[in-house]
């Protein structure tokens, strides 16, 4: 029967492997305890029993009384993270800095086009950036884990630990008398597999000045180095007896047990970086607001004299505009032309109109052409200035532009096939704002070159467009506006239009 012999014979060999694997993990264990018995840490355990001696418990709350100095010291916050950053800081990263700061910025953006102001703080930008290189980095982080580390060791449980030889001691009591007992390794093992993981990494050789000197600038109560010192020390004769490796082994007859490391890992570095980057763009964006609006408040003063009431919107305005764009239609685009040409018509037309009247109806042109270009850019003014208050009569509260523009949005909330009647709506509106605006704006701006050429005229006293300013001066002077008010007025509602473009293209 040859395959009972086979079967016989290969089981023989499998129990014979398993009797030599057996010896062979006894035999290490013996030499454990050996080990165990000859280090300089031979008091911490007895091998027959499988107990953990007072001496252990000892040589652990040392370590702990060192420890509780630093309790509640090197908390991970951003305080410590920003001390660890400024330490590495050099000179130029925070030249580059100053660069993409606000006040920076706010200064840089009084001297310069909001173009160049721009480009200027691109470059300033990408500089900065290349200032963080892939070293600067990994310094930051490296030394940041070391911080961390710091707060895993002195963090570590060791009370819980202790309380298993000293059933009375209090937690964070480092002064009473301690009465430790014995105890069986099994119970405590969990706790020092977890010790063996948060200390597996720790180096005295390691840069623990650093450490204490950002929890130093952190913290307004100085802490010493000393007793960190002590518990670095004591830990590294651990480590280096191997005692608590195997003291676990052996407790848990596997001479063949690796504990677990856990090193900190912890990028702060990246996030710095993102955080500085976005936060320059956002400054940005922030001074520009600031200058626009400034510059926009001081146009407003001087076209309105300091007196400049709320601006009387009609419907066609941004609030209903927002209203058709949250449902994903286009909005009104001039809003602002419609309404600021209607104020600032309402206000200075009739004397726009009479000064230009003095001149082409009592005025002896060199250029016959001029006067006609002049009346004609009237004539538009005013037909233009007609059709935007028919525009916006419609656009009032009551007018038939808001009941349909309302009537349109109740409509496209109730009947789906409602959105194209309501885009035909807001485009054909919008073509018709944008006409009328042009037949205001650029009539005005024909206006202003004009008024600008004999301003310039009658300041020197020259007689190149008009040949008889002595018979225009008396009637001028009867007005209550000046050919020089005449053209700051026009250009300053030029350029303040011109500003709300920008912004919208932006």
């Amino acid at each position: 029967m040859w395959f009972i012999d086979f079967f016989s014979s290969l089981f023989s060999n499998f129990s014979t492997g398993t009797h030599k694997t057996e010896k062979t993990r006894h035999k290490l264990l013996r030499r454990i305890a050996r080990d165990i018995k000859k280090s300089g840490f031979g008091k911490f355990y007895h091998p027959s029993t499988k107990t953990l001696l007072p001496a252990f418990a000892t040589y652990m709350y040392l370590i702990y009384l060192y420890s509780g100095n630093y309790i509640g010291k090197g908390r991970q916050s951003k305080a410590i993270e920003l001390e660890v950053i400024r330490y590495f800081l050099n000179s130029s990263h925070e030249e580059a800095l100053e660069k993409v700061s606000y006040d920076y910025i706010k200064e840089q953006s009084l001297k310069l086009s909001p173009e160049m102001l721009e480009e200027t703080h691109e470059k300033n930008i990408e500089s900065l950036r290349k200032l963080f290189t892939p070293a600067w980095v990994d310094t930051i982080n490296k030394h940041y884990n070391l911080i961390v580390q710091f707060t895993w060791i002195i963090g570590y449980d060791y009370y819980s630990l202790l309380n298993l030889f000293d059933i009375s001691l209090r937690p964070k009591d480092y002064f009473s008398k301690t009465n430790f007992s014995k105890v069986r390794s099994f119970y405590a093992k969990e706790y020092i597999k977890d010790f063996i993981a948060v200390t597996a990494g720790l180096n005295k050789e390691s840069n623990w000045r650093f450490v204490f000197d950002v929890l130093n600038s952190a913290d307004t109560k100085k802490i010493s180095m000393d007793n960190w010192l002590y518990v670095v020390n004591s830990i590294e004769k651990l480590k280096d007896s191997k005692i608590l490796e195997n003291i676990i082994k052996h407790t848990e007859d596997n001479p063949y047990w690796e504990s677990s490391t856990l090193k900190p890992n912890v990028s702060i570095a990246f996030k710095f970086i993102n955080d500085i980057l976005n936060e320059a763009k956002k400054t940005m964006g922030q001074v520009k607001e600031e200058n626009k609006n400034g510059i926009v408040d001081s146009i407003l003063r001087d076209l309105y004299n300091n007196d400049l009431q709320p601006l009387s919107y009609c419907y066609y305005n941004p609030d209903l505009s927002v209203e058709f764009e949250s449902h994903g239609f286009t909005g009104f685009i001039y809003t602002d032309k419609i309404n600021h040409s209607r104020q600032f018509l309402n206000l200075y037309y009739n004397d726009i109109k009479q000064l230009c009247d003095v001149f082409i109806v009592h005025g002896v042109w060199t250029v016959r052409e001029d006067c006609s270009s002049l009346s004609s850019a009237l004539i538009t003014l005013t037909s233009g200035y007609e059709a935007l208050e028919s525009f916006c009569h419609d656009f009032e509260d009551e007018g038939k532009l808001t009941q349909k523009a309302k009537f349109g949005l109740e409509e496209f909330t109730t009947k789906a096939n409602a959105r194209e009647k309501v885009r035909n709506f807001i485009s054909n509106i919008n073509l018709e704002a944008g006409k009328i605006t042009v037949n205001i704006l650029k009539p005005l701006d024909e206006i202003r070159k004009t008024i600008a050429k004999l301003n310039i005229e009658s300041n020197n006293k020259q007689m190149v467009m008009m040949l008889n300013w002595n018979t225009l001066e008396p009637i001028l002077l009867k007005l209550t506006f000046s050919i020089a008010q005449c053209e700051k007025k026009i250009s300053d509602l030029l350029t303040l239009l011109n500003w709300y473009d920008k912004t919208k293209e932006r």
